[in-house]
């Protein structure tokens, strides 16, 4: 940061005494971020101001509030460099209440995680139980049965498409 825009950061927030949060006054974004214009690019505040006063950011790092959770706080001392799961699960969202359940609502069985048949990569988490009463039920079989043959219409329906116009093309 020039010495030209440490000028302009500084007065932008002000000292919560009981916190020690930099709360800063200026403009914010939609979710509550505050945000300063570093030359011709408009970043989030906190980061700028961790760069400043602390040192870079690791690539592929996201910067969190591990201190307070305040997001309008500019305080270097108050976020570390985090990965962004670990990042989602510390806050307060969903992602984060559901991550920490261990047993089923409806049925008490244990969540595990499990390979996804989907072409989505990595692991799901499910009530095994649950999900094997569920896929034994007659309407998930029709839902199954149905999902497959509109499946196998639209890919036909394109192949016919693109048949079309190879063929009318030549």
């Amino acid at each position: 940061m020039t010495n030209k825009e440490l000028a302009r950061f500084l007065p932008k927030f002000h000292v919560d005494e009981v916190t020690g949060c930099w709360l800063w006054d200026a403009s914010n974004t939609k979710d509550g971020y505050g945000q300063f214009r570093q030359g011709d690019k408009m970043r989030r505040a906190h980061r700028v101001s961790y760069e400043h006063f602390i040192g870079s950011i690791p690539p592929g790092a996201d910067l969190a509030h591990a201190i307070c959770e305040t997001r309008a706080c500019v305080c270097p001392d108050h976020t570390a460099p985090s990965t962004s799961r670990m990042n989602t699960l510390d806050g307060q969202g969903n992602a984060a209440k559901n991550a920490s359940k261990e047993f089923c609502s409806k049925c008490g069985g244990n969540y595990s995680y499990v390979k996804r048949t989907s072409r989505a990569k990595g692991y799901e988490r499910r009530c095994a139980p649950c999900h094997r009463t569920r896929q034994t039920t007659p309407e998930y079989r029709d839902y199954q049965r149905d999902y497959q043959r509109a499946r196998r219409a639209k890919l036909k329906s394109l192949l016919a498409h693109t048949l079309n116009l190879f063929f009318d093309a030549a």
